[in-house]
């Protein structure tokens, strides 16, 4: 499978595996698919894999390559509507891929280590959706803070997490924590 990668200065041909190599740099495996290796079927370390307990019969595939075989199967089709104030917004499956891999650019360029947490506080929204996967493209793991009644409830749930980044989807909910 193949995508077309489209630059300022040029269009360059590339991989699935060399799309997805870009956002996990410390990557060692010949394949994006290929489990990393692991011993244990829990952890509560962030960077230790885990032992996933598969069906021989279905075949192992990580969120991005699935995400970018749906991409490929569906490009032109609806991934995600949801309503402005004025009307109904849909984004394509390849307006989301494109969105997601901003997201993950961003996570990145912000300083998004490997295995680095991401907390979400947007409900339901496409900032949620975007924002989870470009976390999960950038080599991110996701924490979601569904619900925050008190802002001492919410210090401690970032603190538990230890998460570097907090995603909001307005601008009322992070002048309420801060």
């Amino acid at each position: 499978m193949d995508f077309v990668k489209v630059s300022s200065s040029k269009t360059k041909h590339v991989s699935l595996d060399e799309e997805l190599r870009f956002f996990n740099q410390g990557d060692v495996r010949d394949c994006i698919d290929q489990p990393i290796p692991a011993h244990n079927y829990f952890t509560y370390k962030l960077d230790q894999p885990v032992h996933m307990k598969m069906n021989e019969s279905i075949p192992l595939s990580i969120i991005p390559s699935f995400f970018i075989e749906a991409v490929s199967k569906y490009a032109d089709r609806a991934a995600l509507v949801y309503e402005n104030s004025t009307c109904p917004v849909v984004i394509t499956y390849k307006g989301y891929y494109t969105a997601v891999l901003n997201a993950a650019s961003s996570f990145i360029a912000m300083g998004l280590e490997q295995n680095g947490v991401v907390a979400m506080a947007c409900y339901n929204s496409a900032c949620h959706f975007i924002s989870t996967l470009g976390a999960i493209f950038a080599g991110g793991i996701i924490t979601d803070l569904y619900s925050f009644r008190k802002l001492s409830s919410l210090f401690s749930l970032l603190e538990d997490s230890k998460a570097s980044f907090v995603v909001v989807d307005s601008t009322r909910k992070i002048s309420q924590a801060v």
